[in-house]
């Protein structure tokens, strides 16, 4: 049996279609394989957005911690009621902008373990800063050293997130 010129072009094309659809699968695999890596970082992308407001909350809370700590250290300053209830209203925002942060997107447990720290030591200064005091006084070195202990945990917890944000982005 001799093949004939239309049986050779027969041929052609169905390894043509062969090769055709072998294609279409290859810009398939190239097409989810390149969809991923675009993925993957936007979600590192996405991460370090989370790490970059978690540092700024984190230094918002440390400076508002600190300066109630000053006011309520300085035995020179009446430590008057309208005065608490604007730290408390200014805690309460830094607290409730911390805990809207989403945990889970933050890119190392390092970062998250900080901001779950930051998020315990400004809830014990809310706690602090929401007692009642009856009389208007002045402050109090040991009111003032309460208050120095959390700011100091949350500078610290504030260094050790930029340092994992500087740490991102070194890479």
């Amino acid at each position: 049996m001799s093949w004939h010129h239309a049986d050779w072009l027969s041929f052609a094309q169905a390894v043509a279609s062969t090769v055709a659809i072998a294609g279409a699968f290859g810009v398939v695999f190239l097409q989810h394989h390149l969809e991923g890596k675009r993925r993957k970082a936007a979600e590192r992308e996405e991460a370090r957005r989370v790490l970059r407001i978690a540092v700024a909350f984190t230094n918002k809370a440390w400076t508002v911690v600190k300066s109630v700590g000053e006011l309520r250290g300085n035995a020179e300053l009446t430590d008057r009621e309208i005065d608490r209830l604007k730290q408390r209203s200014d805690l309460n925002q830094v607290l409730e902008a911390m805990n809207g942060l989403p945990i889970h997107i933050l890119p190392t447990a390092v970062a998250a373990e900080q901001v779950i720290r930051a998020r315990s030591e400004l809830a014990a200064a809310c706690f602090e800063g929401g007692k009642r005091r009856d009389v208007d006084g002045p402050g109090t070195q040991e009111a003032g050293a309460m208050w120095a202990k959390w700011a100091a945990r949350l500078a610290d917890a504030t260094e050790k997130l930029r340092a994992e944000d500087e740490q991102l982005a070194s890479q």
